[in-house]
């Protein structure tokens, strides 16, 4: 998966801790190879039952590396599951070098059969893109050059706190980060 260097790109996300059959477990996954895999350390040997094991839900990101290693480690509810949606990644090796896909809708609730509010939400960033971007210039180049902010403006996408990675305390301080312009 190379979703940090798409121009777009849908990401399946997680909303509730894996929910653990200790029949399979037990007879299947390797519990030091679980305990071990957990970058949050959320998971630990089950109290009573060393072979198997119990997640901590405060510490679990719901990032699926459990569910990878082990089925008896259920991951999927279809009642939180969603996806989100990353914009402006671009793999390169020139002198402008690579750009990371930046989250733009952190969690989106899944419409079946056809997803009307997520392909709606890409047409309408297509759109702007092509409305606005230079000749040859990619989503992230784009985006960088006119400004977040502007962004999520013209896409017409709510903002939120969850959109901004890149440092501590951006909540207050994203306006004066390089990575949002202020509004022209």
């Amino acid at each position: 998966m190379r979703c940090h260097a798409s121009d777009i790109a849908v990401i399946g996300v997680h909303r509730r801790p894996p929910v653990v059959d200790d029949s399979v477990v037990e007879k299947v996954c390797s519990v030091p190879e679980l305990v071990k895999s957990c970058p949050t350390y959320a998971i630990k040997p089950k109290r009573g039952n060393p072979r198997s094991v119990e997640i901590d839900e405060e510490k679990c990101v719901y990032c699926g590396i459990c569910y990878s290693l082990c089925e008896g480690i259920r991951i999927h509810n279809p009642e939180s599951d969603g996806v989100s949606l990353w914009v402006g990644g671009k793999a390169s090796n020139t002198r402008a070098g690579p750009l990371f896909a930046r989250l733009v809708v952190p969690y989106m609730k899944p419409e079946q059969p056809h997803w009307s509010t997520l392909v709606k939400t890409i047409r309408r960033i297509l759109e702007v893109y092509r409305e606005n971007a230079r000749r040859g210039e990619r989503m992230g180049e784009w985006i960088e050059r006119i400004g977040w902010e502007r962004f999520f403006r013209l896409a017409e996408i709510e903002f939120s706190e969850k959109c901004i990675d890149d440092w501590i305390f951006s909540v207050e301080t994203f306006r004066r980060g390089t990575n949002f312009k202020m509004s022209e």
